[in-house]
Formats: structure tokens, sequence, C-alpha cells
């Protein structure tokens, strides 16, 4: 029996005489025995917390110890988008126990030939997070493609969607993630950590043959966006969700290429579309180069995060 507790229901605090709890699970009560009575002394009850766009939780040798740290802070619900499949499928096997977080994963990015996340676990992979790049490392991320089919999947054309989609399903994904990285061309695609051509990640076409067929598995889309236009492709192509909004990482210094036409916030609202609104921060020792860049960030998050939930979208 909880006691003394201030319960959130949904749309304020309340506080409830007596809580019922058992076998784990809320019940109606009252019981006809009581076990333990807990003290909440005033305390305030939420629910569960969900992070619904996370990159941990990827890999078994320190899975665990993240997992731990989100069941403290009561986050208990978590969606990775895109991880390394190989190394998500060990650590699942630890996390598949009653008392765990629960973790929806993605299973590889889809994207396009040298486009992002491509680099990022290949640079994983190599084992050369932690050290300074040299151009031998840079050639070597660039060259490498160890986890292809496995950290992200190339689907440059429609033939590639036919023939890749069953083995992507294969590997029982909960969600799919696609990378959208400048669709329209308003910037030069290069990689940042190999200074080499990139690309842009799915195109129009091969982004609305893969939510149909997401759709039709029964999954949820979300996609990594850059700018307004890849935001609007993929409100128009049936995306359920936004893995975060335009701007991460100005190019310019202009804001209108990352900002969200009401147009299309409206349509994002009609459908309900989930909005995560992951946003830059100073963070390390790289903001002393960038305060200015990373305030208009900053600048554009605030005026656009509120019209998306105004609007209907779920923020």
């Amino acid at each position: 029996a909880y006691v003394g507790g201030q319960w959130w229901d949904g749309e304020r605090f309340a506080p409830r005489d007596t809580v019922w709890a058992e076998h784990g699970v809320f019940v109606p009560g009252p019981l006809a025995a009581v076990e333990r009575v807990v003290d909440l002394d005033g305390r305030f009850v939420v629910p569960p917390f969900g992070d619904i766009h996370t990159h941990m939780l990827s890999a078994p040798w320190d899975g665990p110890r993240q997992a731990e740290q989100f069941q403290r802070d009561g986050v208990l619900y978590d969606q990775v988008l895109t991880e390394r499949h190989t190394w998500a499928e060990k650590l699942m096997e630890q996390l598949a126990r009653p008392a765990s977080i629960d973790v929806a994963y993605a299973h590889g990015g889809l994207t396009s030939d040298a486009s992002h996340p491509t680099t990022v676990y290949e640079w994983q992979i190599l084992g050369l997070i932690g050290r300074q790049l040299t151009a031998a490392d840079r050639a070597a991320i660039d060259q490498s493609r160890q986890g292809e089919n496995d950290a992200y999947w190339y689907l440059n054309t429609l033939a590639d969607v036919e023939a890749k989609w069953d083995a992507f399903l294969a590997h029982e994904p909960d969600v799919v993630k696609v990378y959208l990285l400048d669709v329209a061309g308003e910037f030069p695609a290069v990689n940042p950590m190999t200074r080499r051509p990139a690309g842009r990640g799915l195109s129009p076409e091969v982004l609305r043959a893969v939510v149909e067929r997401a759709h039709a598995a029964g999954l949820h889309v979300f996609a990594h966006v850059e700018t307004a236009a890849d935001v609007r492709l993929a409100v128009e192509s049936g995306v359920d969700g936004l893995a975060h909004l335009p701007g991460y990482g100005f190019r310019s210094n202009d804001a209108s290429p990352y900002r969200i036409d009401q147009a299309t916030i409206t349509a994002a609202g009609a459908r309900g579309m989930m909005i995560n609104a992951t946003a830059p921060v100073a963070w390390g020792p790289d903001f002393s180069g960038r305060p200015a860049r990373t305030l208009r960030e900053g600048d554009l998050n605030r005026r656009t995060a509120p019209r998306l939930p105004a609007a209907g979208a779920r923020l």
C-alpha cells in the first residue's frame, strides 16, 4: 500500500490516500492483506519517462551500465534510432528480463552511398574514437564498409529497396530510421569527418517506398532531417516522426533553410506527427569557437518547437 503521495493524473498532481499494488501491478484495492506500507511523505509520483531518440544502449560492454542509469533516472522506455545490430543483439539478451527497461531498436539506418551515418559507424568499428584523425585514418573510414547491412543500409534506388527489404526486416527492427540529408541540395555535400564528398540520404521516391513498406509491416518511421525542405518531404511522404528539428548543425549564417513553413507545420499537426526536439547545446571544448552559431541554432529551436504542438503534433 502506497500512502501520502501526490499522484499525476494527466493534468495535475493530486493527493490520494492509498494506492494499492499486487504482484508489481497497481490494482483497485483495498487488498485483504497488506504486506508492506510505503509512506511517500508528500512526494510526487509520475509515470515512467521515455527517451524517443538515443544511440546509447547499443553495445554489450557498456549497455548494462547505461540501462541502470536510465532506470535510476526514471526513464524506462528507450528508442534507439540506429545502432549496429550485431552489437545490440548481444545486449538485447542481457536486457530481456522483467525488471529491466524496455528498448525499441532500429537495427541500422536506411541511407544511401557515402551518406551519414556511414562514417560515424566505421569510425567506431575501426577503433578510431578518441584520437586525432590523420589523413590515413580519414581514408580508411571513407573506404571501410564493415557496418553495411548492419549499422546502415544503402538504398540508392527502388531496385535496392526491392532487393534488400526482406533482409532488413529479418533483423526484426522495432522502428525504422531513415536519413534525409539536405535532399534538395541547398548546401555542398561534404562529410566533415573524412572531408570527402558525401551522399544526401534517401531520395524522395525511395523514401516513399520505404514508408509504404514500413507501414505495411506495422512499423513507425522516424527521419533524420537537415533542412526545412527535408521536413517537408518527410511530412508529405508519411513519415511518422522527426528524430530532431532542422538546423542541427548550422551550415550558414542564414537560418532560412532551416525554418519550417507554416503549411508544413499544419500538415504535421494534422497527422499528430511525433517530434523529437533534440537540439544542439554548448558542450565541450568545441563551444569556444562557435558560440554565435550555437546561439542561432538555439534561437531557431525556441521559435520552432512551440509551433508544432500548437498545431497538433506530439512534441
